[in-house]
């Protein structure tokens, strides 16, 4: 094929540029010799080969660092052991970009690899996916996007870290079209990722307009992921968020896969508020009888919209205490009756349509 007529040649010379240099039949040893020598001196003179062969890869160097290849500045920035330009891959964690520098761009680069399938996704290469993966556990998610902001920040994660044995604790709730769900816990927590399954991507939106919590949601695979995190890495007001999932209402509580990041990217543990739990429990009003304050303590199991009134012995409501959202955890208001005749009055409290009362005297 390489010569006219019939004749093959049985030495061909094949250039770096991976060009026939030449081709030979039935080469001597000094034939083959010279070729390679001169292909030798056109491979020096484009900057691709050096002058010792240490490592055994067909080039010559020094203090050749490069297992399959060539090296000339011996550089190895990364300290894999492989030389700058023989290394695919500058292994540095939260450098997605590999700019050598962790930044903002880190962030959005790791959010777009948990949005487009984490560890699987096919829109970055291995070395980006290795560095993304910043706490080293195997997966790519919503942690290693906060430990890559303390990074940033310079708050790193040698501070005391908190106690995350007390759990987060998820209620869900139904308003209208949408699913609510509202994650509490008394633990700091600044990173949340909700994994859901649904053929059509769903609108999300939280009752937290502050700039720097980021919400990001896509659907890959027929699975919506919801990333929402604080830039600054601050904890969410209240240590409460309310999650407003729109077209949801035939989901619960075992379709979704909920994990709740701390203020130093460890994960605080999950606990579904079970469907048969009550939404409050009445703890008690103090003093009772009383003149004229008497405080009522609740605790809320399962957040929602919470209306506190008085009525009095005819059944005639005299008094609103509350009527708002109110999140999990326990609870207290004041009633302060210095306007209301002495007598026998009842308070009532109403959630997620669960009502209870108590009855309460004023003595003046």
């Amino acid at each position: 094929m390489f010569q006219s007529g019939n004749a093959f040649p049985s030495t061909v010379w094949v250039d770096h540029n991976m060009v026939v240099y030449d081709k030979m039949n039935n080469a001597g040893s000094w034939s083959v010799g010279s070729r390679i020598d001169a292909m030798f001196e056109a491979c020096e003179e484009a900057g691709l080969c050096g002058n010792a062969d240490a490592d055994g890869d067909g080039f010559l160097s020094d203090n050749d660092n490069c297992p399959n290849d060539y090296n000339p500045g011996q550089e190895d920035s990364d300290l894999d052991g492989i030389g700058d330009l023989c290394d695919d891959c500058h292994n540095s964690l939260g450098d997605i970009n590999e700019d050598m520098i962790i930044d903002i761009l880190d962030i959005v680069n790791v959010v777009n690899i948990v949005l487009s399938g984490g560890v699987n996704s096919s829109n970055y290469t291995e070395c980006q996916l290795l560095n993304a993966n910043f706490n080293q556990d195997g997966l790519i998610n919503v942690l290693d996007i906060i430990q890559i902001i303390n990074t940033i920040l310079g708050q790193g994660l040698n501070s005391i870290h908190v106690d995350v044995n007390s759990p987060a604790y998820v209620s869900l709730n139904s308003v209208d079209d949408n699913l609510i769900l509202n994650i509490s816990s008394s633990t700091d927590f600044t990173g949340i990722e909700i994994t859901f399954n649904t053929n059509t991507l769903l609108p999300v939106s939280i009752d937290n307009n502050r700039s720097d919590i980021q919400v990001s949601t896509d659907l890959y695979n027929n699975t919506q992921k919801i990333l929402i995190f604080s830039l600054e890495n601050l904890p969410f007001d209240g240590n409460s968020i309310n999650i407003s999932i729109n077209g949801s209402l035939t989901l619960g509580p075992e379709d979704f896969d909920i994990i709740v990041a701390s203020r130093f990217g460890e994960s605080v543990a999950v606990a579904h508020t079970a469907v048969e739990v009550d939404s409050f429990t009445m703890k008690g009003l103090y003093p009772n009888p009383f003149n004229p304050v008497t405080k009522l303590s609740y605790d809320v199991e399962k957040a929602g919209n919470l209306r506190i009134t008085v009525f009095n012995i005819l059944g005639q409501e005299v008094a609103e205490l509350y009527n708002d959202y109110q999140s999990f955890g326990s609870h207290s208001i004041i009633w302060n009756a210095s306007n209301m005749a002495s007598g026998v009055y009842y308070m009532s409290l109403e959630l997620n349509g669960q009502s209870e009362t108590n009855k309460v005297m004023l003595v003046k």
